[in-house]
């Protein structure tokens, strides 16, 4: 809960000069919507995850989450002065999570687990795990390294043509998740798991066994998070 009391905003109200009403200190208004801000955003902030096997992991940064609309906010509250009114009411929601205060905190209990240390993804809903299987994640340099992070399934596309420098792979069941890095089969690999990554890793995505990116395909929908640590 925020509150916006007198002893908050009076700080801000300025007398004018010839006592003919009064300014408002846009920076200390501005600044108390920040601290908001700061408290209740999820997006690209630390999240506090229980993985599959019990552990507890922070992980910060990645697109999924909740994030107050600053503009929305400034102007309800120059309302609220000029009108001397108060509100009661949700924040102004710019990005929403699936749930805010829930199970794995605004993660929920339907999501897209990939634990890159053991090379696996997980798929859990409503907090039942539906589906597991190997995986190869990127190759551990600074350019080709999956990024840990909480992100979300942006769309679903059945075959993908993938390229950048010195390479194009026509892939199926392409599901991106952060930027240009998402699961999709990769049927020119021999084996999954294991080590693999470490020396012959992807370029960033998560590559799949071809059946098993078929059926994640057909289990996750758009907008699921996608939870990514090592």
């Amino acid at each position: 809960m925020v509150v916006l009391d007198k002893n908050t905003y009076s700080s801000w109200l300025k007398i004018k000069k010839d006592y003919s009403g009064y300014t408002v200190d846009k920076n200390a208004m501005e600044n108390w919507v920040l601290k908001f801000m700061y408290k209740y955003n999820t997006q690209y902030g630390w999240h506090k995850f229980k993985t599959h096997d019990g552990r507890t992991k922070k992980i910060y940064g990645g697109p999924y989450g909740w994030r107050i609309s600053k503009d929305k906010e400034m102007t309800s509250v120059k309302k609220m002065l000029a009108n001397g009114t108060t509100e009661t009411r949700e924040p102004y929601w710019r990005e929403k999570g699936k749930v805010y205060d829930g199970v794995n905190g605004d993660i929920g209990d339907t999501y897209v687990e990939v634990d890159m240390g053991a090379q696996t993804v997980y798929y859990f809903k409503k907090g039942k795990l539906k589906y597991a299987t190997s995986c190869v994640t990127g190759k551990m340099t600074a350019d080709r390294k999956t990024p840990e992070c909480v992100a979300y399934i942006l769309y679903k596309q059945p075959s993908a043509t993938l390229s950048g420098q010195g390479y194009s792979s026509d892939v199926k069941y392409w599901m991106p998740f952060i930027g240009n890095v998402g699961f999709h089969s990769a049927p020119w690999r021999g084996s999954f798991g294991g080590s693999e990554y470490i020396s012959n890793g992807s370029h960033g995505c998560v590559n799949l066994p071809t059946y098993a990116a078929a059926a994640l395909y057909k289990l996750v929908s758009q907008g699921d998070p996608v939870v990514a640590y090592y």
